[in-house]
């Protein structure tokens, strides 16, 4: 498992020579993005990958450009309408623009805005303040003309470390230019792990340590897990109010959360369990499994893995859970949309691995 995340993360950092070439760009819109990478952020039928300050697209075809679109540009830095000076650069669409969350050209630190542009980055305009200390971007997604951020702050704003770090999630209507804090709490190593949100409900796990040494015994694995806690809050997002509907302590991981109309799914005690949000029970759907992003409705996907053939095998659940005929082996799904994955296949001759997406049956 070590080796598989190393591998993960060593293919984040090997996207200059994944993007290649340079050609005109028409994004489609999709009614939903998803930060599934600290690089990348995800729609329906497309993917904008950040590396080294650089927007580039890769589309459902697997053709990958950077979006600027001139035939003159050099793509040097300033000059390419591409290029972004921020640490953070999260690219999607709205209303035929390309929308930026970033801190391209912030004041100060931690400062986050909305700017938006042409399809090829030329024409920017700085839309609106999101938040003024928002220092590490854990998740966003996009849905509804809402941005969720959940974010985590170590140090303060005039960069000195925090003896009690901060993280939180917020929400932007875009329409409105409004920014509302949903969550936030400090605590040591206290992260947002995962978020998902649909039709109005908003689920995200947070890990933290319940222990005031935190910092004296960082170097102790065995201390620290046993003061270690998963937890999952849910609220409820309807005609811009905002509500905790629930929070369910000490879940089994912190993995992607599925949900399925009033349900959100998590495991524990070598469990799956579906919480439905409308009458607080919860009912068990299965042995334990994990999850990834789907932009289909109607169903939600799970996994399970089987540490013998090292295969994957996928199901989903619509009310009642269904096996699949898709396995996979070296490979790890992103999102999926209309039979068709977005994911790292490791197979490749260098085994650093390549994004993209895959029919499924070619998986």
């Amino acid at each position: 498992m070590r080796c598989f995340k190393a591998q993960f993360i060593l293919c984040l950092l090997c996207l200059t020579s994944f993007f290649s070439g340079c050609h005109n760009f028409y994004p489609a819109e999709c009614a939903r993005w998803e930060m599934l990478g600290p690089f990348y952020i995800a729609g329906e039928d497309a993917c904008f990958v950040t590396e080294d300050h650089y927007i580039n697209s890769l589309m459902s075809d697997n053709s990958t450009s950077l979006i600027c679109n001139s035939n003159s540009c050099m793509h040097n830095r300033e000059d390419c309408s591409a290029y972004f000076e921020g640490s953070n650069i999260f690219p999607f669409v709205y209303s035929d623009r390309l929308m930026i969350i970033t801190d391209y050209l912030a004041n100060s630190n931690g400062e986050l805005y909305l700017y938006s542009a042409n399809p090829d980055g030329t024409g920017r305009k700085k839309e609106a303040l999101i938040n003024d200390n928002v220092q590490v971007i854990r998740n966003i997604i996009v849905d509804d003309g809402k941005i969720f951020i959940a974010y985590y702050n170590g140090n303060t704003k005039d960069m000195m470390p925090m003896e009690m770090p901060h993280a939180g999630v917020l929400c932007y209507d875009i329409a409105t230019q409004k920014t509302e804090m949903l969550w936030e709490a400090d605590g040591y190593n206290l992260i947002i792990a995962t978020m998902n949100y649909q039709n109005g409900l908003l689920a995200f796990n947070e890990l933290s340590y319940d222990c005031d040494d935190y910092a004296e015994r960082i170097d102790d694995s065995e201390y620290l897990k046993e003061h270690r806690s998963y937890n999952m809050h849910i609220y409820s997002c309807y005609d811009g109010t905002f509500e905790m509907v629930d929070t369910v302590n000490d879940i089994e991981d912190i993995g992607y959360i599925p949900l399925y109309e009033e349900c959100a799914f998590y495991n524990k005690d070598g469990s799956l369990y579906a919480l439905n949000t409308g009458t607080g029970d919860s009912f068990i759907i299965s042995t334990a499994m994990k999850s990834f992003q789907s932009f289909d409705s109607g169903f939600v996907y799970l996994y399970d893995y089987d540490s013998r053939s090292g295969e994957h095998t996928v199901y989903t659940y619509d009310g009642e859970l269904h096996e699949t005929d898709v396995t996979y082996g070296n490979k790890a799904i992103i999102s999926a949309h209309g039979g068709r994955f977005l994911l790292w296949d490791f197979d490749t001759v260098d085994g650093s691995g390549e994004l993209r997406y895959v029919e499924k049956e070619d998986l």
